[in-house]
């Protein structure tokens, strides 16, 4: 073969497997042009993407608890933070990484308050002259 390369002059079954090529290095350029100007963004976090973090086969115990409560009402996505103590150590890693940028916003919805937030350590005066008194 001599000159230029003319897809038309392949057999028919070549051809098609040449097409077939052609369009995945067509879509392998196209990711990769795609993934290059995505490159040093934050991943955005939000209730979605919680979701499918915990139907992965290694997110752990407490984001597939969660996970469930959020399926069946009892929180949301949004309120991890405030429903899930201890944060998922998933969901830790995400808040503490620059990698990541959190789009959730906690709910407004009416909440129990946490017994261990909020409350100021109380002490009891004891007067040190009636003390001494008894």
């Amino acid at each position: 073969m001599t000159g230029r390369f003319d897809p038309a002059d392949l057999p028919p079954e070549m051809a098609r497997a040449y097409r077939i090529v052609e369009r995945a290095a067509d879509d392998l350029a196209t990711l990769t042009a795609r993934a290059e100007r995505e490159r040093g963004k934050p991943i955005v976090v939000d209730a979605d993407y919680l979701r499918r973090l915990a139907e992965l086969p290694d997110a752990g115990p407490q984001l597939r608890a969660f996970a469930e409560r959020v399926e069946r009402g009892e929180s949301e996505w949004d309120d991890i933070e405030h429903d899930c103590r201890p944060l998922p150590p998933e969901v830790d890693a995400i808040r503490r990484s620059a990698n990541f940028e959190w789009a959730l916003r906690p709910s407004l919805r009416e909440r129990d308050p946490d017994p261990d937030v909020g409350r100021p350590y109380r002490l009891t005066w004891v007067d040190p002259v009636e003390r001494r008194g008894s």
